[in-house]
């Protein structure tokens, strides 16, 4: 694959190298963009702690029982 690739991008015509590295630089942003909203949805969907869990949590540790 590598050397299929590089041949398409450098000894290619001018025409397929450049229909080459556009796709190539569309995946690569769609792969990014992919991630960044998929660490967007993990954030979103976390469930948060309510103040008391905290507190509980905290106490639990200066009394040395977690």
């Amino acid at each position: 694959m590598f050397v299929f690739y590089t041949y398409l991008v450098f000894f290619a015509p001018f025409e397929l190298r450049s229909k080459v590295i556009d796709l190539t630089v569309y995946v690569i942003v769609t792969l990014v963009l992919v991630s960044v909203a998929y660490v967007g949805y993990i954030f979103v969907k976390t469930p948060t702690l309510k103040p008391e869990e905290i507190y509980e949590i905290l106490s639990k540790r200066r009394r040395g029982e977690a």
